[in-house]
């Protein structure tokens, strides 16, 4: 009987081993359709208005000023894209420079000096970096040049 016992386990377990080279060997590098870009800023000590996101999707732009006190006393705004926008944005994602980056990079918000992110994010993956406010990046420069331009498009309430 513990000879059977035994030979069941054995072909599970190799059935299993199987599988996950199967799996393994059908995994691509590649990520699937792209979902959004986001962007954003925050100001730890700061009054009012002090966080901001955009969030861009292929068809929309949405825009968000809020305050710390919560999402409650926030303003919206949103947008299309112009046409190609969607496109030069793709083209900007480099996902094997973004993967390869810390979550976080220097010292974001460090004596209230801001802090600025951009997350990506695909059906089967997403990235998010957080760095210094207004800090060049150079191996992602061009995504935060491109996001920031479109960021720029919705400026503070209080301006």
């Amino acid at each position: 009987m513990a000879d059977g016992v035994s030979n069941r386990r054995g072909i599970v377990t190799i059935g299993l081993v199987v599988l996950s080279l199967l799996a393994a060997a059908c995994r691509t590098d590649e990520p699937g359709v792209l979902l959004t870009i986001s962007t954003g800023t925050s100001f730890g000590e700061c009054l009012g208005y002090c966080a901001h996101e955009v969030v861009i999707g292929e068809e929309v732009i949405v825009s968000t000023w809020s305050t710390h006190t919560g999402i409650d006393s926030a303003t919206t705004d949103s947008a299309g894209l112009a046409s190609g926008e969607w496109e030069a944005l793709q083209s900007a994602v480099d996902w094997p420079t973004l993967e390869a980056l810390d979550d976080v990079l220097g010292c974001p918000d460090c004596a209230d000096g801001g802090a600025e992110w951009v997350r990506v994010l695909a059906e089967d993956r997403q990235m998010k970096v957080t760095f210094e406010y207004g800090a060049t990046l150079a191996s992602i420069q061009p995504l935060i040049d491109a996001v920031r331009e479109i960021r720029g498009r919705y400026p503070h309430p209080g301006s």
